[in-house]
């Protein structure tokens, strides 16, 4: 790598500035005391480690400080809500899979609305993904025509880039490919994007492995950043069909976003594993915590190693993980460039979602438990905005406040 490059993420704030200054020789060291974060810079990579996990997840309090409801107003119902996105108003962005786009304001009061149902210009066959650039201009995918558009903050609509058909083909001999689907927007307009998600050796007995490539938008086509493999199957021969394979790593999928001018690649088979990469592909920035490889089950582990069995096969249908298990299934980058990682759910818990945040520069690392029923998707000002779900499956937005956050 050459020695020029470096993590250059747009929204990387002052202190994060600062950090890089200070780690501007290469193999120095600076450690933050307040995360106890060690940053250190090797070749133009940015290597953030943090202690094993920080305190006890702080409890995010159920009770909202804004909350998008008028009794038996049509206007404040929601059904299939896609994405959501806070504004520096401190207003809100909500996007529902028929392509509808609603603007509320910092009290709650839907003052717009955009998008909609339909083929012309802003128009959606079904609305997949909501991103915020900077200057709350608004990235919004349509994942079956294959085209993100882009809309200005007042949600006027400004253009459209089309992806479908211009991303690389299926690798020769990959098979029950899927994808591509996009992932994240870099602060200049270019997407990020999850490939085709393909099995690789499929010739290999018993075994089914699905990689992805990461590819950002250059020129007329895009650009390999990186590939990650997605899953692992292990074939059990003599099984019912729906139970022949059973897939591994436990952890679940890596995840993808980007941020600023680079794409964040989060690492889910071990503890807190970061990668960052620069559109060019240069590896530019590496976090991760001094959290060990978590322990298997022996029931578990015989199923990822092939051990099969009819009583593991019914184990792993049970989803019956270990519960000091690490991973990461979403990841979110919020305006202030912290970046949230939601740790992998354990199937059939009745707990809320458990997400932890880092800033790249190594000045913080926390985590935070919030409700039971309520899905993240931003944070701005101090408040957790996302989805809460009751009983009944009845979506409602609101914003929990994040104390001392």
């Amino acid at each position: 790598m050459p020695a020029s490059a470096s993590y250059s993420g747009a929204r990387l704030g002052a202190s994060a500035l600062a950090a890089a200054l200070l780690v501007g020789c290469a193999g120095s060291d600076t450690s933050d005391s307040a995360s106890g974060a060690v940053v250190t810079d090797s070749a133009g990579v940015r290597i953030v480690s943090f202690p094993a996990d920080p305190d006890p997840p702080a409890e995010v309090s159920a009770a909202p400080v804004v909350a998008l409801e008028r009794e038996g107003q049509e206007d404040y119902l929601f059904a299939g809500i896609t994405g959501l996105v806070a504004r520096a108003d401190g207003g809100v962005v909500v996007a529902e899979r028929d392509g509808t786009l609603r603007f509320f304001d910092a009290a709650g009061t839907l003052v717009r609305r955009a998008g909609g149902e339909g083929d012309g210009p802003g128009e959606f066959a079904f609305l997949s993904r909501l991103f915020r650039l900077p200057g709350d201009t608004l990235a919004a995918t349509d994942g079956r025509r294959g085209r993100t558009m882009f809309f200005a903050p007042d949600g006027t609509y400004l253009r459209e880039t089309v992806f479908a058909g211009r991303t690389p083909a299926m690798p020769q001999g990959a098979s029950q490919c899927f994808g591509p689907n996009v992932q994240g927007v870099l602060d200049d307009g270019r997407l990020a994007l999850w490939g085709f998600q393909c099995v690789v050796g499929e010739g290999s007995p018993g075994k089914r492995d699905y990689m992805s490539d990461v590819l950002v938008e250059s020129g007329d086509g895009f650009r390999t950043v990186t590939t990650e493999p997605i899953l692992s199957a292990t074939e059990n021969p003599g099984a019912e069909p729906m139970r022949r394979f059973v897939t591994a790593p436990v952890y679940g999928r890596p995840a993808l976003a980007a941020e600023g001018t680079n794409v964040l690649v989060a690492i889910p088979s071990l503890g807190l594993r970061l990668r960052g990469f620069g559109a060019d592909g240069s590896r530019v920035l590496d976090l991760r915590d001094a959290t060990p490889e978590p322990p298997l089950t022996p029931e578990i582990r015989a199923v990822v190693e092939g051990g099969w069995s009819d009583e593991l096969a019914e184990i792993h249908a049970d989803a019956v993980w270990p519960e000091t298990l690490e991973g990461w299934d979403a990841i979110r980058v919020v305006a202030d460039g912290t970046v949230w990682l939601r740790n992998l759910q354990v199937w059939g818990s009745d707990g809320g979602e458990l997400w932890t945040s880092v800033s790249l520069d190594g000045s913080t690392h926390r985590r935070w438990r919030f409700p039971s029923g309520f899905e993240l998707h931003d944070v701005r000002d101090g408040r957790a905005w996302g989805i809460q779900r009751d009983e009944f499956d009845v979506e409602d937005v609101v914003a929990l406040p994040l104390n001392g956050g």
